[in-house]
């Protein structure tokens, strides 16, 4: 933690920075075990979920509820996924598929944006990419300190988008140039509109700036999040949908949203 991530005091905020950096950590070694393929053509990592109430290195807890391992491992193991890795000086980009044919006629489209949401420079845009079945590939190489100066590496991300030739979104994801911990965040505020009946939550969340990590929490045991310990980029409107048979219309549902900012003295 201490190495990626400026060590929270509050001991809410430490359990909360500790799962985000156990995510991190499994996601990086998930992605790391495909994009090697064939050498690794697999992975079953320790432990799905727990057999009873502990605090444990599971993915799922006793009571159901996901933590930010699960989400990662699902964002990891998505049949066709982007995975832009440093390796030395340069900022290589594969796209990896565990589909049975082959994708072609694809766009790959690479833009910087700052974390108030200006965009930096023109986006990159690779076309008639093609993608075989089961290969791991490196479509793309940059030199970052030439390309971004220091401060806006601290600054900046990368949204990096797959698309098929009628515009369909097969995979995207969010690249950070530096460790969490020197990255500029700004400080935010998310708003969350809510619409609620019976069974079920609809979240829309949004803020002006980049929110890191954003982990929401209500305190229903194993209500399931369609999604949740996920980058809000500035100026986007996700929607969450939330799903318990204890959800009913008309009662309040208490809730919390963290993002790592938060978490800074």
């Amino acid at each position: 933690m201490e190495r990626d991530y400026i060590i929270p005091e509050k001991f809410e905020d430490f359990v909360y920075v500790g799962l985000v950096l156990q995510g991190q950590g499994m996601r990086h070694g998930l992605e790391a075990h495909r994009r090697n393929r064939p050498y690794c053509m697999g992975t079953l990592y320790w432990q799905l979920n727990d057999s009873w109430p502990v605090v444990s290195w599971s993915s799922i807890d006793y009571y159901g509820n996901w933590k930010a391992l699960h989400y990662q491992a699902k964002r990891a193991f998505a049949p066709i996924f982007i995975n832009p890795i440093r390796q030395n000086d340069s900022l290589n980009i594969y796209l990896i598929s565990d589909c049975p044919d082959t994708k072609d006629h694809l766009t790959l489209e690479m833009k910087v944006t700052d974390f108030d949401g200006k965009k930096q420079g023109k986006p990159i845009r690779l076309n008639t990419l093609s993608v075989p079945a089961n290969t791991s590939q490196c479509v793309y190489r940059i030199k970052p300190d030439i390309w971004l100066s220091p401060e806006e590496q601290q600054r900046c991300f990368m949204q990096l988008t797959l698309k098929d030739k009628a515009g369909n979104t097969l995979a995207e994801t969010v690249y950070f140039f530096r460790k969490t911990k020197d990255l500029l965040l700004p400080e935010t505020t998310v708003s969350c509109k809510m619409k609620q009946k019976d069974g079920m939550c609809e979240l829309t969340l949004f803020s002006p700036t980049l929110a890191k990590d954003v982990f929401i929490e209500i305190p229903l045991q194993g209500a399931r999040f369609s999604d949740n310990f996920f980058d809000l980029l500035p100026g986007e409107r996700k929607t969450v949908v939330i799903t318990s048979p204890q959800i009913k219309k008309g009662e309040e549902l208490p809730l919390t949203i963290k993002h790592i900012r938060e978490t800074y003295n």
